[in-house]
């Protein structure tokens, strides 16, 4: 082993990653980089997502991986289009292992910020067949347009 990574240390070598640790690695020497020096992908180019004025709070006070599970699900309802509300994706299924496939965290630590998201009020979860749906919980505005 040694040969094929001379300069990697022997503790490196003999450990094993996870694919998500893999995937992380990856995020932070490729696509991390990347965005630094090129920039963000602009709204023309994707799913544009609008965030609520109150997540600014909830990154500044709860745990990354409970953020990172409420955006996610508002990337894939409020970022996707469907027959919701605002012509918008309503409920999105998402599990813990999404977020281990996506390199974000690893499977166990994705079940417990859903369930935490979930107790704390910020998401509804419903069951769908085997699976769960989960949306964000909006509150009642009587000041729309």
């Amino acid at each position: 082993m040694a040969a094929i990574l001379p300069d990697t240390s022997t503790l490196l070598q003999d450990t094993t990653f996870s694919s998500t640790t893999v995937k992380r690695i990856c995020n932070r020497s490729f696509v991390l980089p990347r965005v630094r020096e090129e920039g963000f992908t602009p709204p023309s180019a994707g799913h544009w997502l609008m965030l609520p004025p109150e997540f600014d709070y909830v990154l500044a006070e709860e745990p990354t991986r409970v953020a990172q599970v409420i955006l996610e699900v508002m990337r894939q309802t409020l970022g996707r289009s469907g027959n919701g509300p605002d012509g918008r994706k309503e409920w999105a299924v998402v599990s813990s292992r999404h977020f281990s496939r996506k390199g974000l965290m690893q499977q166990p630590h994705a079940a417990v910020a859903l369930k935490r998201a979930v107790d704390a009020g910020y998401l509804i979860r419903r069951k769908r067949g085997r699976w769960y749906e989960y949306k964000v919980r909006w509150k009642t505005c009587t000041d729309g347009p």
